[in-house]
């Protein structure tokens, strides 16, 4: 949606309110986000050879050593009926090297910049149009399979778009339509070739539904799905001096649950089947899924211990026949902070799809030791493994361990201490090798990771 369209919907709504409002609220919001990664030894520092083979330098998965975030925001509210929501974001990156260069970067842009109407035609139809974050999750707070505005990390964490949502009954339906081309735009940034498939429409369109169940109580289950078609995605940008490769068309069928079997223990699962064809006319099949179990230990303070499950298809030769590969290009910042997470290493990025994954979890929220200042202790284990290597290659991808410690200091302030090590195996030095095109194989050292960071909100 451009600018000029949104701005157009923002101000039609609040001329229309004002002419019989009664009470207008005013809302000023703010969120500053400061972060440091300790330098010396953290994503790929020291580990990759200096060259490729073709004779550049190519840092894909360095870090920065220090960035800031600064969000301004304003919400105006008419009535009960209309709400507005305008936001600008100040991103700053400070890096010793980041993917493909290692200049600082500073930038204001346009994040949010929304209509809200409430009670739309009649009482459970609301529309919300214009630029908003989008992030589609289970209840308990997993990372979104399929669809997060925040996916690829840029400066701008929303989507140009319209979003209706309607409650019947126990039944919640969200249809809608984003406009993504300035974020798939942005993943193309610095990247050795772009075709003119990069300036055509990628929009996705679908549908969302929810369906909880009444009241309270042990054997509850929550259940959610949804349909959608993404146009013109970019599936891989992986290879260093091969052309992009885009769909015309990808289909996602998903679906997923949360059974509250009692207090202390509750399942969980969730699937994606796709469907699509690529712009050479192959056909596209891949499919994901991810189930766990979660045990609330209770206590006086509260521990929770998990253990999931994850996949995504691969295919070991992409070349011939049907692409078999699982393709979530805007997945949601996920468990582990080297191999998933959106910011930091993700080194799935060396695959599209193509992994599996045992994961042990353990938090411990210390909320009655300090009422006033609580602080949560988290660990996640997880061990990849390749679906589909290549021809010669191993399918043991690495181990990764993840410590973080969260601190809120009042209700405006939270501090955050983490730190992660991958240790690879050989699965990852044969694929890392291919993928960055280098002449000597990538050694076996551990990747490690370690950062600070202060938010602040008001």
């Amino acid at each position: 949606m451009a600018y000029r369209t949104v701005t157009a919907v923002i101000l039609a709504a609040i001329g229309g309110g004002t002419i019989g409002a009664v009470e207008i609220n005013q809302t000023l919001y703010g969120e500053a986000l400061v972060e440091g990664i300790f330098p010396d030894n953290y994503i790929h520092d020291g580990q990759l050879p200096d060259k490729t083979s073709t004779g550049g330098d190519f840092f894909r998965d360095s870090t920065s050593d220090f960035w800031l975030r600064a969000k301004l925001g304003a919400k105006i509210k008419i009535e009960d009926r209309v709400e507005t929501n305008i936001s600008l974001v100040f991103d700053a990156a400070y890096p010793e090297r980041i993917r493909f260069s290692g200049d600082d970067s500073e930038e204001i842009a346009l994040n949010d910049a929304n209509v809200l109407l409430r009670r739309l035609l009649f009482e459970d139809l609301h529309l919300r149009a214009g630029r908003q974050a989008i992030s589609w999750n289970l209840r308990r707070g997993h990372g979104a399979m399929l669809h997060d505005s925040r996916a690829n990390n840029p400066n701008v964490t929303s989507w140009d778009g319209v979003r209706l949502h309607y409650n019947y009954d126990n039944f919640t339906f969200s249809p809608y339509y984003f406009n993504l081309n300035a974020a798939r735009d942005r993943r193309l940034e610095g990247f050795s070739s772009t075709q003119g498939e990069a300036n055509s429409n990628n929009s996705l369109t679908g549908i969302h539904v929810d369906w909880q169940p009444e009241g309270t109580g042990d054997g509850r289950l929550f259940i959610t799905a949804s349909i959608s078609q993404e146009r013109n995605p970019l599936i891989e940008t992986k290879t260093i001096g091969a052309s992009d490769v885009f769909a015309d068309e990808l289909w996602n069928y998903y679906g997923g649950f949360e059974w509250e079997i009692n207090e202390e223990w509750t399942l969980w699962g969730e699937g994606t089947f796709q469907d699509g064809q690529l712009n050479d006319g192959r056909e596209m099949k891949g499919f994901a899924y991810s189930a766990g179990v979660e045990w609330d230990v209770g206590g006086v303070n509260n521990a929770i211990v998990g253990l999931q499950y994850d996949f995504k298809s691969g295919d070991n030769d992409t070349s011939e026949g049907d692409y078999e590969n699982f393709v979530a290009p805007w997945e949601g910042v996920s468990d582990t902070m080297i191999v998933e997470h959106e910011r930091y290493g993700e080194l799935s990025e060396l695959f599209v799809g193509n992994l599996s994954a045992i994961k042990a979890k353990a938090e411990y929220k210390f909320d009655t030791l300090s009422p006033a200042r609580p602080f949560h202790l988290k660990f996640v284990w997880g061990y990849y493994m390749i679906d589909k290597p290549v021809n010669g290659t191993d399918d043991q991808f690495g181990n990764e361990f993840d410590l973080s410690v969260t601190w809120q200091y009042n209700k405006f302030t939270s501090l955050g201490l983490f730190g992660a090590i991958f240790l690879p195996e050989q699965g990852y030095q044969d694929q890392a090798t291919a993928v960055y095109n280098y002449t000597d194989k990538i050694d076996d050292d551990p990747i490690t990771l370690m950062g600070l960071n202060v938010n602040v909100t008001f």
